[in-house]
């Protein structure tokens, strides 16, 4: 009689619990979106620096108008002028190999016509993510946040 009351609160156990469906965190959106807008730091990692989470609020703001740009850092304009987007070949962040455009869109940020200078980048409607070289020659990658709430396109 033991063994059957054991045996069945064992099977209640293992056929009541259902596992949940993990929910895709909503920052994981793919529609393309326009860069211009106001953008918060949120993710940094480099070849030299670990992976690192920003928390909202954390000060370090890009804001891009239609060809204007403001780098902000704890709250101060460091740097501002004008930027172009292009299309063209981008460094691949973690083989360090020059790859061909994968599309016609833009994929290359170029602040105050240094051409010379290769700056990737991509954009949702919610997320920002700008690459610099490649991590094994200590490139990175931020990524940030829209925070202006706007979907200018």
């Amino acid at each position: 009689m033991m063994r059957f009351v054991l045996f069945t609160l064992l099977a209640v156990f293992l056929f009541a619990c259902k596992k949940e469906k993990e929910a895709v965190p909503a920052e994981e959106d793919n529609t393309p979106g326009s860069i211009q807008g106001t953008w918060e730091l949120k993710e940094t990692y480099s070849g030299m620096s670990p992976f690192m989470v920003h928390q909202p609020g954390n000060g370090n703001i890009l804001k891009f108008t239609d060809n204007t740009y403001q780098i902000i850092i704890a709250g101060e304009v460091r740097q501002e002028g004008t930027y172009s987007l292009a299309n063209g070949s981008v460094t691949n962040v973690n083989t360090c190999a020059l790859e061909a455009p994968r599309s016609s869109a833009p994929n290359r940020l170029i602040y105050d016509n240094e051409v010379s200078f290769h700056r990737g980048f991509s954009v949702t409607s919610k997320t920002l993510t700008l690459t610099i070289g490649c991590i094994p020659a200590d490139g990175g990658v931020s990524k940030y946040r829209r925070i202006d709430g706007a979907q200018v396109r």
